[in-house]
């Protein structure tokens, strides 16, 4: 009998421990598995390639611009776009060029090019080449022209008529980027409001083009200007009316097809990375909180590299 008690005690300590062990593995399981506050995963961003002055002739043989799309193309995961600071045949009216300039951009498939208009361009050739968005001014609707992708806003100027005094276009700007609403606002011309090189045709139009047109891009909230003509890649400082500024505008120059410099580099220019022994390129990766931009030469070689917050 003394036997069956003591069976009896160690089968009741055992399914004790067991009630009590579980109950306590439960405690901890039902602990471990309670619901975390759900982290909102950030968008990866998309990419966009920034060319200038490509200058295809219709004796052009060598292969450097096509050469520079193919490498942006790779350089980036996902590049929805092409942008073109002018520029893009030697002669705008000669068809032979075009012919030469389409062979050389097939390379980009589906991948849109949008360009802004340069000293040898004029919109009434080119937009046989182009499906652009007819929404600038009322006399200008396709040398002044914007777009949206994703949050950023891209906007594309004539710098041809950007020295001309007219109140009107400048209240396009104002308002066109004011009714995108969008978190990064890009702008795009071909002639540079601030300079590399010497030069007193270059110097005289970005002075006349400041004077109409900075105090509107600068409170318009542009992030970043891109431009070309002057056959070097510059990177300015952040500027705000012409000083630098860690809340400025950063104003960025290319040279994609070959060409030489338009003359010597100023000696107090606004550069904080210049070079004028190089052709290149930029891709930008547009995300929610950053756009960073890589700089290439011609064979693929980064030479600069920043970001903006």
């Amino acid at each position: 009998m003394k036997r069956y008690r003591i069976l009896y005690l160690i089968i009741c300590l055992l399914a004790s421990c067991c009630l009590f062990g579980c109950g306590a593995q439960q405690e901890a399981v039902e602990e471990s598995v309670l619901p975390e506050e759900p982290v909102e995963a950030l968008a990866p961003g998309f990419d966009v390639l920034f060319v200038s002055d490509s200058h295809i002739a219709a004796d052009t043989t060598d292969g450097i611009f096509r050469n520079i799309l193919t490498q942006g193309l790779a350089a980036g995961e996902d590049v929805r776009m092409v942008l073109h600071g002018g520029c893009m045949t030697v002669d705008a009216a000669d068809e032979a060029a075009w012919a030469v300039f389409e062979q050389q951009i097939a390379v980009l498939g589906e991948t849109p090019l949008y360009p802004a208009w340069g000293d040898t361009d004029h919109a009434q050739t080119q937009n046989k080449y182009f499906t652009l968005a007819h929404n600038g001014p009322a006399d200008l609707p396709s040398q002044f022209y914007s777009f949206d992708e994703e949050n950023a806003h891209f906007i594309m100027m004539d710098s041809s008529y950007m020295g001309l005094q007219n109140d009107s276009y400048v209240q396009w700007l104002r308002d066109d980027v004011a009714a995108a609403g969008k978190q990064w606002n890009i702008l795009v011309m071909h002639h540079p409001l601030y300079p590399a090189t010497e030069g007193e045709t270059d110097q005289m139009r970005a002075e006349a083009q400041r004077a109409i047109w900075l105090a509107a891009i600068e409170e318009a909230g542009i992030d970043l200007v891109l431009c070309g003509h002057q056959h070097v890649y510059q990177r300015s400082e952040p500027l705000l009316q012409g000083v630098a500024d860690a809340d400025g505008i950063v104003y960025l120059m290319v040279s994609s097809g070959g060409a030489a410099p338009a003359g010597a580099l100023l000696a107090d220019g606004y550069g904080a990375m210049t070079r004028d022994d190089v052709s290149s390129y930029c891709l930008l990766h547009i995300s929610e909180t950053t756009i960073e931009i890589t700089a290439f030469d011609q064979d693929g070689t980064e030479i600069d590299h920043f970001t903006l917050e």
